[in-house]
């Protein structure tokens, strides 16, 4: 279900935990269907953690909306590089976008939590992409740039 006709903006905000969890919970299983790496596992959110960390001043949540409607998010951690204990880092944890909004809001929900991390002195924002969707090119396109490369071991 898409926007209404007659209204078709898309807002993006800074939302806490408790205000965007309900409709976040919406999106999971089509989040997980899509992009899980192990999918013996299913979904089930340590969202008291993510309520601590917000509470540290270490967790940004921004959402895409549109007429209310929850159609995207990413939720980054912020915390100090462990080499350079100046150099203040955020880390996306998730992010995902409704497959029929993707074009419309991908770049405006990036760039929405790049200003709002730059505000709050954020000097590198990094973010990871599953091989089997690679969005390497949206990155690229972004001004993004290759840092390393994550490997995983299943023990």
């Amino acid at each position: 279900m898409g926007c209404s006709e007659e209204i078709r903006v898309i807002t993006y905000q800074r939302e806490t935990v408790d205000q965007v969890l309900p409709d976040l919970e919406q999106h999971f299983k089509a989040h997980w269907d899509e992009v899980a790496s192990f999918k013996e596992y299913i979904v089930d959110g340590d969202y008291d953690r993510y309520r601590a960390l917000e509470k540290s001043s270490m967790l940004v949540i921004a959402t895409a909306r549109c007429d209310k409607r929850l159609v995207g998010y990413a939720i980054d951690i912020i915390g100090t590089n462990l080499h350079y204990k100046q150099m203040k880092v955020a880390s996306c944890d998730l992010h995902y976008i409704e497959p029929d909004f993707r074009a419309r809001c991908a770049r405006g929900l990036t760039k929405f939590i790049e200003k709002t991390e730059k505000d709050l002195g954020v000097f590198l924002r990094t973010t990871r992409t599953k091989e089997m969707n690679s969005a390497d090119r949206f990155f690229a396109a972004m001004r993004y740039e290759v840092v390393e490369t994550v490997w995983g071991k299943r023990l």
